[in-house]
């Protein structure tokens, strides 16, 4: 080959190199262009996935935020749950993030929070490829809750004697249910067992009486649910009984005026008041009972029954309370726990019982108690002339009235005497006075000047009308005080004055010292006290006297004497106060009278024991035990 040959062969083959070389700069300018425009448009792909993920994540939270909405708009036990896909995504999971506060969204590509909202969930993590639900359990929002178990019958607290029924509802999810009785399972089905029956008296389900548990269990996949209430099994009756008891409140004083029996027939003149010295009014026949033997009185009058009721097991239904009785084939019923029963119109045997049940429903009667009353007709009316009074007020107003209450001196400006206290008290009873009665009032003293004893009656008997109540209380009014005190020749002059009237009479007398002259040692009176009792008893009239002051400064042991053996009444007013209330129950004694009339069924010899009994409106009542006289003779005979 020659040189020239060769050179060319050289050049030519520089020249493909150049051109090669060209070429294959041209491919990598090329590649390096296609890679980064391929890189490009991958990076922009991804951007935009990455963005749609954000964007569904948004959606999810918001999708989770309505069914929570939902759920407790409805208070759902369980709400399905479809979660969305994201897109470029076929599966994704949520799974609660450790503080509680998030949800945390897992994706291939990705990891997002999103705030959790009080969601939790029950599995650990959730799939967007599984159905799932969302409920409320104990206040919080649960992604695939356990079973809602709840027990409707039997209530908390319920009593049976007998079988019954269980009523519960649980989540539609629930697979398997079972039930419970204190701790040992009695039922299990894949399916509901709603009212499943226990009888507490066969197995599997036997029970003895007392409390228990019901436990109702509802399994899922997601876990359990439970409830459980108490029960009691009572088959025991209650233990009942019926308590009588005569109605004796001893709240009413009764005292006789007189008795008078011809024959077969009783009269007896009573005057009735309270505890408090008011008399008691209005009594008609309801009212009175007279019975001719103990044995009799304790079988009549007025009864409180009343029923109590023991169950060892469960309470006593309030509502089941019956009292019965029974006289003569009739039975009447009263529904109440407590009743009064008044023997009156009854005679013969009346029985008694109660009945009482539990909440249970068991049932059970007390043992009968018997009552057998005599009712004896009585004939009540005013007693004559015993409920017209003819009362005289015998008024100490020697000098030491017009004395302080509690000291032997003159009152100070301001300062109320004896005299001032005497004078409300005095009209205050003839206020109480009945336009039929009558009262006249007489004032004692010693006059130092002439040694002369002045007993004055200062107002005849005047009948206590309104204009004589008007008449007689200027009358007290005008007392004014004066020397010494001529006790006992006023009280025998009272009665000797009272001893004409037509009406029931009666001596009502105060003083504030003793009928005794300190200068001579010598009574002022020249009458004795034993006089007057004589006077008085001789006459029937009896005398209440009061004694203002203390006891050392009062004759006590005398004025008790006179009141006690004259039938009357004596009092001891060391205070204003208990002057008022002295003069106030020897009132409510006098102002209260009545007759009553009956037949004792057999001829009255005297000496026979009756005792009577007096109950009020307002079920009051008092006894008093009398002894008949010896009859006086019929008229015509």
């Amino acid at each position: 080959m020659s040189a020239v040959a060769a050179m060319g062969g050289f050049i030519g083959s520089k020249r493909s190199i150049e051109v090669l070389t060209g070429n294959l700069l041209m491919l990598m300018v090329m590649a390096l262009v296609f890679s980064s425009v391929a890189f490009m448009v991958k990076k922009t792909s991804d951007n935009y996935s990455l963005a749609k993920e954000r964007e569904l994540v948004d959606g999810i939270s918001a999708y989770l935020r309505s069914k929570v909405s939902e759920a407790w708009g409805v208070g759902a036990d369980e709400v399905p749950l479809t979660l969305p896909e994201l897109a470029g995504s076929a599966k994704y999971t949520i799974e609660s993030d450790p503080s509680g506060n998030y949800l945390i969204v897992k994706t291939p590509r990705s990891r997002y929070k999103i705030r959790s909202g009080g969601i939790v969930i029950s599995k650990g993590s959730i799939d967007n490829i599984q159905p799932h639900s969302i409920g409320i359990r104990d206040g919080r929002v649960v992604i695939d809750p356990p079973p809602l178990t709840e027990i409707v019958q039997p209530l908390d607290g319920s009593v049976f004697n007998g079988p019954f029924n269980v009523s519960y509802r649980t989540s539609s999810s629930t697979t398997e249910h079972r039930i419970y009785l204190d701790g040992t399972m009695v039922a299990n089905s894949s399916t509901t067992l709603d009212g499943f029956r226990i009888d507490p008296s066969a197995g599997p389900t036997y029970l003895a009486d007392g409390q228990h548990i019901l436990r109702v269990v509802g399994r899922s996949l997601y876990g359990e649910g439970e409830d459980f209430v108490r029960f009691v099994i009572d088959r025991s009756p209650p233990q009942v009984e019926l308590k009588i008891s005569q109605i004796m409140t001893g709240e009413l004083i009764v005292s006789v005026t007189q008795i008078r029996t011809t024959g077969e027939k009783v009269e007896i003149y009573i005057h009735v008041s309270d505890n408090k010295g008011m008399p008691v009014r209005e009594l008609d026949v309801s009212n009175f009972y007279i019975y001719n033997s103990g044995d009799e009185f304790l079988q009549g009058g007025r009864f409180a029954l009343s029923v109590s009721a023991v169950d060892s097991e469960s309470r006593v239904d309030p509502r089941s309370y019956v009292i019965a009785q029974e006289a003569k084939g009739v039975v009447d019923l009263t529904r109440s726990r407590e009743t009064i029963w008044d023997s009156k119109n009854y005679n013969g045997t009346v029985t008694f019982w109660a009945v009482a049940s539990d909440i249970a429903g068991n049932a059970q009667a007390s043992p009968n108690a018997t009552r057998t009353p005599v009712s004896r007709p009585i004939d009540v009316g005013p007693p004559d002339r015993k409920s017209d009074l003819s009362v005289i007020f015998c008024n100490d107003v020697s000098g030491s009235m017009e004395w302080v209450m509690w000291k032997d001196e003159l009152p100070k400006p301001g300062e109320e005497s004896r005299l001032d206290f005497m004078k409300p008290a005095v009209k205050s009873f003839i206020d109480r006075m009945y336009p039929e009665d009558e009262a006249a009032i007489c004032s004692f003293t010693t006059n130092y000047d002439t040694g002369l004893v002045e007993i004055v009656l200062r107002a005849d008997f005047t009948a206590t009308d309104p204009a004589g109540k008007a008449a007689l209380a200027a009358t007290v009014d005008s007392l004014v005080t004066r020397d010494g005190t001529p006790l006992y020749d006023a009280l025998y002059q009272s009665v000797l004055w009272v001893r004409e009237r037509s009406k029931y009479r009666v001596v009502v007398a105060l003083t504030d010292g003793k009928d005794l002259n300190y200068a001579t040692g010598q009574p002022y009176s020249t009458r004795t006290w034993e006089e007057v009792v004589d006077l008085a008893v001789l006459e029937g009239i009896p005398i209440y006297c009061v004694g203002l002051g203390e006891e050392d400064r009062v004759d006590v042991a005398v004025l008790n004497a006179i009141s006690q053996q004259t039938h009357g009444r004596f009092y001891l007013a060391p205070t204003p106060e208990k002057l008022q209330e002295a003069y106030d129950q020897i009132a409510g004694e006098l102002l209260c009278g009545y007759k009553l009339e009956y037949r004792t069924g057999y001829l009255v010899a005297g000496g026979e024991r009756v005792t009577l009994v007096v109950y009020d409106k307002q079920n009051r009542s008092g006894m008093l035990e009398l002894v008949l006289p010896a009859p006086e003779p019929e008229e015509g005979g």
